[in-house]
């Protein structure tokens, strides 16, 4: 199940690596989730694994 996880950080966490393009920041379609400034963040050279794709999903319908 490597790489195949769901972490919850702060973006901050992330600033020198969304700097040097090394991720990318995804916020959440979500009114309520974005006034909180959540979001994923992903690698920019791989695919979203089918759970995670799962979960953004929930989050949209949410």
């Amino acid at each position: 199940m490597a790489g195949k996880g769901i972490s919850c950080f702060s973006k901050i966490a992330f600033v020198e690596e969304l700097k040097r393009g090394e991720l990318l920041w995804r916020p959440f379609a979500l009114p309520a989730l974005n006034a909180l400034q959540v979001g994923i963040v992903v690698p920019t050279q791989r695919a979203l694994p089918h759970v995670t794709q799962n979960f953004v999903g929930r989050m949209r319908a949410a």
